[in-house]
């Protein structure tokens, strides 16, 4: 008769996290299939090397190990490197604890390592995400403080403009009044990037959008010397847009053209 498998080796080997068994000298006695997998160096291999053979250099593992042999205490590292075997820096936490017999003697410690590069990954794809949060705070900050002064900077033009007797004079206070209201613009922006609303999604005809917004400019571009040519490809299907967005994009290409 086949005699089964201790059944501690089957808990070993079910565990998604890394095991590792040193002796009280602090040599390796086992890995699970865990720590295998994680660092890539078997079990085999291991058994009988010194605990930091498979750590960097100035780790700080195995000076734990010993402290926890010597007064039985366990510790928790949240963040300490193992080392692949390739040599590659392994991202980990592990808790050490005592192995004691019956008769409270230490016979060993265990190290039980989990695998953090999804965690660290995760974290990396997040800062993004939060400096983009951040600016989008500082950029509303910045447009609330910029457009209350900016709005008596326009008002105090107008009431210049009244005041002055000729065109000539008038033409800068024109032009105080033109740029207040393109920075104001600006900042209308940056507040919509600072919170930005979710689209609603149409079917939208693109030459009515166009039409409506040529419309808008088309007394501006008089005024410049600007002249419309309006031609359009009938065969272009409705598209699923937002309306509004896409209006307010028609309008900065022509703005800005």
């Amino acid at each position: 008769m086949k005699r089964s498998k201790d059944p501690s080796e089957h808990i070993l080997a079910s565990l998604s996290d890394g095991v590792v068994v040193t002796d009280p000298a602090c040599r390796v006695l086992l890995c699970n299939p865990a720590m295998e997998e994680m660092t890539g160096t078997s079990s085999r291999r291991a058994t009988g090397v010194a605990l930091a053979t498979l750590l960097p250099k100035e780790s700080p593992i195995p000076a734990r190990v010993i402290a926890t042999l010597e007064t039985g205490h366990p510790f928790f590292i949240p963040d300490a490197e193992w080392l692949r075997w390739d040599r590659e820096p392994l991202p980990t936490s592990l808790t050490i604890s005592a192995i004691l017999d019956k008769a409270g003697e230490t016979l060993g410690a265990v190290l039980v390592v989990r695998d953090l590069r999804r965690i660290k990954a995760l974290q990396e794809s997040q800062r993004p995400a939060e400096r983009l949060t951040a600016f989008g705070i500082l950029a509303a900050a910045m447009a609330h403080e910029i457009k209350n002064p900016l709005l008596g900077i326009r008002g105090a033009a107008q009431l210049l403009r009244e005041e002055l007797a000729t065109d000539d004079a008038r033409e800068y206070t024109d032009v105080i009044i033109r740029e207040a209201d393109r920075l104001n613009v600006l900042m209308e922006e940056m507040l919509d990037f600072a919170r930005p609303h979710p689209l609603a999604r149409t079917l939208v005809n693109v030459h009515e959008v166009l039409d409506s917004v040529i419309a808008l400019e088309r007394p501006s571009c008089t005024v410049h010397g600007v002249q419309i040519r309006q031609q359009y490809d009938p065969s272009l299907p409705d598209l699923r847009a937002d309306r509004n967005h896409l209006t307010q994009a028609f309008l900065n290409l022509i703005r800005n053209a």
